[in-house]
């Protein structure tokens, strides 16, 4: 519990005490996670690894023009009908916390566009500040005032009656509306391109030092086959790991990837987003490849995206370098069973798993 000041301590102690609770009040200065700065080991420069860095292979190019109803998926909702009331106003009760007594009371006007202009522009700008849309507006509108008048409810229906306005300030109608459009808009505007070399190299002894907390799960792990005098771990999973890489006898160097490293790929995500991708290891082996690994435990639906484009990037780099660089995720289980010592059985081994 944090409380914001000395004073409110004796409410929170008397039902702490009537719960038969024991805790413990400490001033919140006093409580700090635990920081371990990580920093790159000059005695150590034998076990950097350098990046090649190959020009995106998406960008964002954000324009309407030649957008038609054609590129916005139709998401449906219940059709308005002529029955429904406007609900001006909604209540409001405020409750005391512990007793529940009703202590504040109030009827609240709901705020409805004045027509259908106001609610055009309402939802442009949602839609402008989701997408980051500027000097577009024109060309929105017009798509969005037909694409509710023609598909949102599976057939015509003027904006210009009132009863179609009501039904409109339904959450679902809102939400079917900007979900549709930021789709539409996410999709055409990034575009694919051709990756080539930069002609730069990311060192990993370039990183600057930073701090790595304990909080949650995070941890450090003293490795040795790291130019960092720590691996800057998001769990136990990833320090384990860390160890595994240090007892391969194939692994040459190792790094644990975090923000500060500055390795990143781009992808497209799940809602059809530009999104950032931090691979969770970077590996050099004994035979000159170089391989970037995903450990991963529960996996969410971004996950077959960022595996792919983890995929598609080692294939670029190695026809553009001629040094092999390959991908593999770790899944947490089949580590767990694993019979291998070194990396290559390792990878082995969950090749035939798949399979």
């Amino acid at each position: 519990i944090v409380i914001e000041h000395e004073a409110f301590r004796p409410f929170w102690q008397k039902e702490l005490e009537e719960e038969g609770l024991d805790v413990e009040w400490r001033p919140v200065d006093d409580i700090r996670p635990n920081f371990h700065a990580v920093y790159v080991d000059n005695s150590k420069l034998e076990y950097d690894i350098e990046v090649p860095l190959l020009t995106p292979s998406m960008m964002v190019t954000i324009s309407l023009e030649g957008m038609t109803l054609g590129d916005v998926d139709p998401l449906t909702v219940s059709p308005p009908q002529r029955s429904m009331l406007r609900e001006d106003t909604f209540s409001y009760q405020g409750r005391e916390m512990l007793t529940l007594e009703v202590v504040d009371a109030h009827e609240i006007e709901r705020d409805f566009p004045a027509d259908t202009g106001g609610y055009i522009a309402a939802v442009c700008r949602l839609i402008e500040r989701e997408c980051r849309l500027t000097g577009q507006f024109h060309i929105l509108a017009g798509l969005v005032k037909e694409y509710i008048e023609t598909r949102l409810f599976g057939g015509p229906y003027s904006m210009e009656e009132e009863y179609v306005r009501i039904r409109l300030n339904k959450s679902d109608a809102k939400s079917a509306v900007f979900r549709a459009f930021v789709r539409a808009i996410r999709t055409r505007s990034i575009e694919t391109r051709q990756v080539r070399p930069t002609g730069e190299t990311l060192r990993l002894s370039d990183t600057d030092g930073f701090e790595w907390s304990e909080a949650g799960n995070r941890m450090v792990y003293p490795g040795n086959k790291t130019v960092f005098n720590f691996a800057a771990c998001d769990n136990a999973f990833e320090a384990r790991f860390a160890q595994f890489l240090d007892m391969a006898g194939d692994v040459a160097a190792y790094a644990k990837n975090t923000r500060h490293v500055r390795f990143v790929l781009e992808y497209q995500n799940s809602q059809n987003a530009l999104r950032h991708y931090y691979t969770d290891f970077i590996v050099r082996l004994h035979n000159g490849d170089h391989w970037l690994v995903e450990t991963k435990g529960l996996e969410d639906v971004d996950v077959p995206l960022k595996d792919a484009r983890a995929c598609q990037w080692c294939r670029d780099m190695t026809e553009l370098t001629g040094v092999r660089w390959d991908y593999v995720k770790v899944p947490y289980e089949a580590f767990d069973r694993r019979f291998s010592h070194d990396f290559l059985s390792l990878v082995e081994e969950l090749r035939l798993l798949r399979e």
